[in-house]
Order: structure tokens, then sequence, then C-alpha cells
């Protein structure tokens, strides 16, 4: 854990995967919530707090691909959860069944029936006796 980063610092700059983590400490939510604003999405955000109404507005007036709250390990080892980022940090999600859904093509098919296939589907619908009116004020 680095404590006390200068916010110009190399390990400030870019995604960090490995076993360190910076740890900033500001005033106040607000002041947070404007400092993770005035950058580029994180891949993750990871609040430490007691308070769930801090976590929730800090949560809530942010964008990240993935968040943690009072943790930074466990998170990635829940299957269930998707992993990924937004934006800068990345698109699309995956991880357990999310992986299975990003890397899968799942193609949608409809099979139509030729034996009933009413002319009253396809324009123009006049000819049909549908003729548009327009709406009333």
């Amino acid at each position: 854990m680095l404590v006390d980063v200068p916010v110009d610092s190399p390990i400030m700059l870019d995604e960090v995967f490995g076993p360190i983590l910076p740890v900033l400490e500001i005033d106040s939510i607000e002041a947070v919530i404007d400092w993770i604003n005035d950058r580029p999405r994180p891949l993750g955000l990871y609040v430490f707090t007691e308070d769930e109404d801090v976590a929730e507005r800090i949560l809530e007036a942010t964008d990240s691909g993935d968040a943690c709250v009072n943790d930074c390990a466990i998170r990635p080892m829940v299957p269930e959860l998707p992993f990924g980022g937004v934006g800068n940090s990345g698109m699309g999600k995956y991880h357990g069944r999310w992986g299975f859904e990003a890397f899968t093509n799942a193609r949608g098919v409809l099979h139509h029936s030729a034996q009933i296939d009413p002319g009253v589907m396809y324009p123009p619908y006049a000819e049909h006796g549908l003729e548009h009116s327009s709406p009333r004020s």
C-alpha cells in the first residue's frame, strides 16, 4: 500500500495491476466525487468507509469498470460478479458467465411461417384499409 502518493506520480497516471495500491485520503465526499470524475474512468473504484450513505453517494455519482466497498482483493474471486472496464479502461465485461456471454456470439434467429403471411404486415397500409390518421389535439 502506498500512502500520501502525489497525484502526478507515475503510479497515479496508469492503471495498477498487482500488489500495489495507492491510497488517497480526501477531505470531503464531494471532493472525492470531483477527483474521480475529473479523470478517465477507472477500471476499479475502491471506497473505504463505514458509512453506507457515503459509499452509496460515491458509487451513484461516479462511473468505473468495477467497484468495491471496504475491500480490494476479494471482488475478483467472486465469479458471479463481472469484471471489466468502461471508457479508457476497456469495454465489456467478463468473468464467469459474463465472460461466456462476452466471448460468445449469441445469434437471435426468427423463423416465420410463409404459410400465413397477411399482407397487412407490409406497407402501403392504405391498400389494406389502414390509412394513417393524425393524432387528435
